[in-house]
């Protein structure tokens, strides 16, 4: 329910690379070609989410940052 091109211009933006590790200042850390911040992995560590598995190349983490943006959307 999130448009594709939002998407790609968000991937754009965040500047991710398959593997990709950015420390914050505030110490957690975004992941993979989404950037996805590790203080949103804890959310999905209940569904057996990883690190690792928004870290890798492909479309998972882009259907993670769909579903994490269209919680924002919906409820921020």
């Amino acid at each position: 329910q999130v448009p594709t091109n939002i998407l790609l211009a968000i991937a754009e933006q965040e500047g991710g690379k398959p593997g990709i590790w950015v420390k914050n200042k505030n110490g957690t850390y975004d992941v993979g070609p989404m950037q996805f911040n590790t203080h949103y992995l804890k959310d999905l560590a209940r569904f057996g989410i990883t690190p690792d598995d928004v870290a890798v190349k492909g479309c998972y983490s882009y259907d993670l940052a769909a579903w994490r943006l269209r919680g924002h959307l919906l409820h921020d």
